[in-house]
């Protein structure tokens, strides 16, 4: 099997574990947890406890100060990206959160161009139009002719994580290697989330924490696992095919999310936050299609 075939089945491996992280997410943040520091913080710990496992795969190097700056900066994008992602799914349905995601996607083939000489085809670029354009679709309320609430703190985060995408695969042009992308930003993305607990609220709020996480601690574990999981191998991707088709592919995300829903909702209705009715499935369909054909252009 060559590399290029490896890096789309990781591609897509990625947006389907992440979407049962969306789903859990969103139970934790509007059911489970108040403040979300602590949460974030018992995140990274659980980065931390996988770093053994990528050593044995891949053993980390030393990197320059150069790479530490870049590095620093995309762990203080993981990191901080998840508060308006969190408040985004206390107000909007879960496939709704997922798909805008795709909204920054847009500025990934320029700036892949610009910064690493990255090029597309035209079908390719057409495809990123067609994911973007599903995003806008599925945010829009046509009742009240206006965005949801969570679109402009969405659009920013997906901006941010695709200026991460474009640094971390400048970091594997660069000689980078899988191995030491992850072990550094899993220790960086600690080292930050600690520093919330200079806070003295954050610090109060530990032991609720705390008791919170032991009352539903095999489910925060699986999603910390599917969730680091799905990051391990949507990177591996970015080592393996362009920046451009492996985030692109990421956009099915959204897909998934309501697959699992239309699945699953029925044994579980408490874990989902999906509205189901005939006018949200229509929208929802649209984005099906527009997804399907977003992913074929650029794939």
């Amino acid at each position: 099997m060559n590399s290029y075939l490896v890096g789309i089945i990781m591609a897509f491996i990625g947006p389907m574990l992440h979407a049962w992280s969306n789903i859990i997410d969103n139970h934790f943040s509007n059911k489970i947890f108040k403040r979300l520091e602590p949460v974030i913080f018992f995140s990274q710990v659980v980065g931390l406890c996988i770093l053994p496992i990528i050593i044995l795969i891949d053993p980390p190097h030393f990197i320059s100060i150069r790479a530490a700056g870049i590095i620093l900066i995309i762990a203080l994008i993981e990191v901080f990206y998840l508060f308006p992602y969190y408040y985004s799914l206390r107000h909007t349905d879960t496939s709704v959160v997922a798909s805008l995601f795709s909204l920054g996607k847009l500025f990934i083939p320029l700036s892949a161009f610009l910064f690493i000489n990255e090029k597309l085809s035209v079908n390719q670029y057409l495809g990123f139009f067609v994911l973007t354009l599903s995003s806008v679709i599925l945010s829009v309320d046509f009742k009240k002719r206006k965005l949801n609430r969570a679109f402009i703190l969405m659009f920013i985060v997906s901006i941010l994580l695709s200026v991460e995408s474009v640094l971390l695969k400048y970091l594997y042009q660069t000689g980078m290697g899988w191995g030491s992308s992850i072990f550094w930003l899993a220790t960086f993305q600690f080292l930050i989330s600690a520093c919330f607990f200079l806070n003295k609220k954050n610090i109060n709020e530990l032991p609720s924490a705390l008791k919170n996480i032991k009352s539903v601690c095999r489910l925060f574990l699986l999603t910390e696992i599917l969730s680091w999981v799905g990051v391990l191998t949507a990177n591996y991707a970015l080592y393996l095919i362009p920046v451009s088709v492996a985030k692109g592919i990421s956009s099915t995300q959204p897909v998934f999310v309501l697959i699992y829903a239309l699945l699953f909702a029925g044994f579980a209705p408490n874990m989902f936050k999906e509205y189901l009715g005939k006018d949200g499935i229509l929208k929802k369909v649209i984005l099906f299609i527009l997804t399907i054909i977003g992913v074929w252009l650029i794939s």
